[in-house]
């Protein structure tokens, strides 16, 4: 792997950047399939990205705000609870327009 995307591009497709990938995609281009393959690899992405996001919205949510001092008492952090409902309300519509795009 001489490329210095063919590590990304092993992980990937399992095969080398360059002639493997190269080749595939001018094979896909010629056979009028790249615009689909295309899709499918940004829908990927997208949807990892949205999973990605949703994980992080529920962990910031259930994360609680208790922390242990130098003296050993426990510390409760009260957040605002508001603030997180909003959160997830903002994170759920977006999310929601997110995947109408995506499809």
């Amino acid at each position: 792997m001489k490329h210095h995307l063919a590590q990304k591009m092993y992980k990937i497709h399992g095969f080398c950047f360059d002639p493997c990938t190269v080749e595939m995609e001018a094979d896909l281009k010629k056979a009028g399939l790249y615009e689909q393959y295309e899709k499918r690899m940004m829908q990927g992405s997208i949807t990892a990205f949205a999973t990605d996001i949703e994980q992080w919205v529920t962990d910031t949510i259930n994360n609680t705000d208790t922390f242990v001092t130098e003296q050993g008492d426990i510390e409760d952090w009260k957040s605002n609870s508001s603030e997180k409902k909003k959160l997830a309300a903002s994170i759920k519509q977006y999310l929601s327009h997110l995947s109408e795009h995506v499809k």
